[in-house]
Formats: structure tokens, sequence, C-alpha cells
């Protein structure tokens, strides 16, 4: 067996414990959450209750480190509010850092839990070192913590953000299948501006109205409508939305009960465009008579069309014209 032997000077060895802590931060923290796991939560909660205000203090200081772990863990299960103050209080005592990436596990599972948000606050207040998290998203931390609605600040901040929705979380270091991630993943959409929708992949956004219940595909699918330019749509998205929705303007049809007239308006106008293009410069190659047609887009109410023999059909309120292939 062949050993192999490195030696580090102190700053060649500092730069590869930075190297690790970079590429295995996530390993990193999974290794504190094991350790939090391995108590017994329940023996550790009745002792905490069971003491009084002022014993507090000195019962924080006998605690070891796993025990501190688990409460950073737990507090997220925790809904007893003087339960969560109290714990609060010990892990406000003992902080160390190395505890934050625990609770920032717990929160990525509850993030709504004030207990979890303070703990998160103050550590980054006061500028902890914190491996997981660059300098250049430190101030997003910061300010949304600072807030007490920190999902709201992260949202804020994907909506506006130049880089895809994935690749943002992964400098905030969420776990993409955290429950935070899902909720962050759909309020961006939810509140997205156009350029929210045009830095994404089609399949993402498509995947997210797929997995979303009834009432958040209707506020996707408004917003998409509404904040996109026509030109700018995702031809594979609009082809999901009328899979999903079928077409507007049809009584028989609530899918779009919910839905802006505008939005539907700007839907069915596509519609329409795309099923002109579709045989004038698919099946016909015509371009020029396609760009006649166009212009009349706002009259139409509907425009269909057979394959053999190539036929269009564009129905106007009162009558209907048919177009041939040459």
């Amino acid at each position: 067996m062949k050993h192999l032997i490195y030696v580090f000077e102190p700053k060649l060895l500092k730069q590869e414990t930075e190297k690790i802590k970079k590429d295995y931060s996530h390993m990193l923290g999974q290794n504190y959450v094991n350790k939090a796991k391995n108590i017994d939560i329940r023996k550790l909660f009745e002792q905490i209750m069971s003491i009084s205000v002022s014993e507090l203090n000195t019962y924080a200081n006998n605690l070891i480190n796993r025990e501190l772990y688990g409460l950073a863990y737990y507090l997220g299960f925790v809904e007893e509010i003087e339960l969560q103050k109290r714990i609060v209080a010990i892990l406000s005592l003992r902080w160390k850092n190395r505890y934050l990436p625990v609770v920032w596990d717990a929160f990525q599972t509850h993030y709504n839990n004030k207990a979890l948000i303070l703990l998160l606050n103050n550590a980054f207040q006061k500028d902890l070192p914190f491996e997981m998290v660059t300098d250049e998203v430190r101030p997003i931390f910061k300010e949304a913590y600072a807030t007490g609605e920190p999902t709201k600040t992260f949202v804020e901040h994907l909506i506006i953000s130049l880089e895809p929705f994935n690749k943002e979380i992964e400098k905030l270091k969420v776990r993409g299948e955290s429950a935070l991630a899902s909720f962050l993943k759909l309020e961006t959409l939810i509140n997205g501006q156009e350029r929210t929708f045009l830095r994404e992949e089609a399949c993402f956004i498509i995947e997210v109205i797929t997995i979303s219940n009834r009432l958040s595909q209707e506020k996707i699918v408004d917003q998409y409508l509404s904040k996109v330019g026509a030109n700018k749509y995702h031809k594979s998205v609009m082809f999901k939305i009328l899979e999903i929705f079928k077409k507007p303007f049809i009584k028989e049809n609530d899918r779009w009960r919910n839905i802006s007239v505008e939005s539907q308006q700007r839907f069915h106008k596509w519609l329409l465009a795309n099923t002109l293009e579709e045989f004038f410069q698919g099946l016909t190659n015509d371009s020029e008579r396609f760009a006649y047609w166009k212009r009349f887009i706002k009259e139409f109410t509907d425009v269909s069309f057979i394959k053999n023999p190539s036929v269009l059909f564009m129905y106007f309120s009162k009558f209907v014209v048919t177009s041939h292939s040459k």
C-alpha cells in the first residue's frame, strides 16, 4: 500500500482548508445536522421547561455542544411559545458560529418560524463569519432577516436577479429540494416581471405551472401573459397553457375565470397569430399572405385549418374567410 505524503506551508494549509469548506460546505452542514439528531430531544425539552427562568443561564452553561446542536436543529418543530423563547435564550447565550448551518438548515424546512428568524437575524447582524454564505450574498441575508420577513426579501431579490432561479438559490445556499426552495420558486413566478420569465428556460416555467395547484397556476399564467411582451412568449409555455386551460372566451370553460380579460385577450391573439404562422409559413410557405392576414388578427374570433387539402378558415364575427394553398 502506497502512502502519499503532503507537506503544507501554513499559508497553503489555510488555502486548502478554505477550499474544502467551499467545495464541501453542504456536507459540512449535514455533519452538524447529524450531530443534532443524535440526542434525546424530548427529554431536553422537558428539562428546559421544568426549570425557572432564573436558572436558565446556569442550565445553558452546562449543556454540551451536541445538545446545543439539537436545540438549534429541532427549534423549528417547537410550537409552544414559551419553549421557543427559552431555547432562543439558551442558544443566544451559548451562541457559536458553528451552530449557524444547523439553524439555516432548519429554516429551510420551517421558513415561517419566528424563533429561527430571530436567531438568524442576530447572527447576520453581527457579521459573523459563515463559510456557507459568500460576501456577494451576505448583504441580502442581513437585509432579509432584519425585516423579520426574510422570505419576502428573498423573493424580491429573485424576481429582479439576472441569474436563473436555480443558479441564484445555489448562491443563497438554499437546497433545491427544500420546502423553502419550493415556496420561493412559486412566489417568484407568481410575482414575476418580464425579466424574471425571460431569464428562465421554458422547461422551468412549465415545471412550476405543472406541479402547482389550480389557484397558483392561474396566478402564474396571469402574471406571465400580462408581463411578458407578446412577441417574447416561450412557444412551449404557451402550448402548455393551452393544454391545461384550453381556449379562452368559451362559456363552458371556467379555467380562465380568475384570469384577467387582458391576459385572456393576449393569449387569444397569440393563438390566432400562431395558427396563421403555422399555416402560411409551415404548410404553404407563403410569407406574403401571412403578413397580409396578420393585419386582421384583432378582427378574428377564431382561426383553424385542415391539411389535406390545405385550407385556412378565418372566422370573423359575421362571416368566414377561407384561404387555400397555392
